[in-house]
């Protein structure tokens, strides 16, 4: 499978149009409660048996590091590849045989829906950019102020 591809399926070309079927999930959910603890067992036991073997490949993968977690709930198992290569090699090798995907997280101003967005913004004199320069600058003064305290233990 092409990197495309790949990442043409979680891509977002529209802003908002990322719809779920609200009604339908809530039943669900709510059928599943009385297996809650039966499904956390499952999920826990899965990410251990999967994790702990891909973790150990360190010359292929970062270690994610779960010690810290009571109880690990996730219905996938994060896998950061160390090249390019690596992970064109992964999404080849499951292909057809396990759903996987991007990480959620990158830059959204990379999206085909924020161009869009951008131009109509501009037309309006607002800077879309404004608040993402607003909020990295939030960010950082958390992680000043957090140092700040621990090196003065506040």
């Amino acid at each position: 499978m092409s990197t495309l591809l790949f990442y043409s399926r979680y891509t977002f070309y529209e802003l908002g149009y990322n719809l779920r079927t609200t009604e339908i999930n809530g039943f669900l959910g709510n059928t599943q409660l009385k297996y809650l603890r039966e499904i956390i067992k499952r999920r826990e036991k899965n990410f251990l048996q999967i994790g702990k073997k891909i973790y150990l490949r360190t010359d292929r993968y970062y270690p994610i590091r779960y010690s810290h977690l009571d109880v690990v709930s996730n219905f996938a198992v994060p896998v950061i590849c160390k090249t390019k290569r690596i992970r064109d090699e992964l999404v080849a090798t499951c292909d057809g045989i396990v759903e996987i995907r991007p990480i959620v997280g990158g830059d959204m101003t990379k999206q085909p829906f924020f161009r869009k967005t951008w131009s109509v913004l501009r037309i309006y004199g607002r800077n879309p950019m404004q608040d993402l320069y607003t909020n990295r600058d939030y960010i950082s003064e958390i992680i000043r102020s957090s140092q700040i305290k621990k090196s003065t233990n506040f």
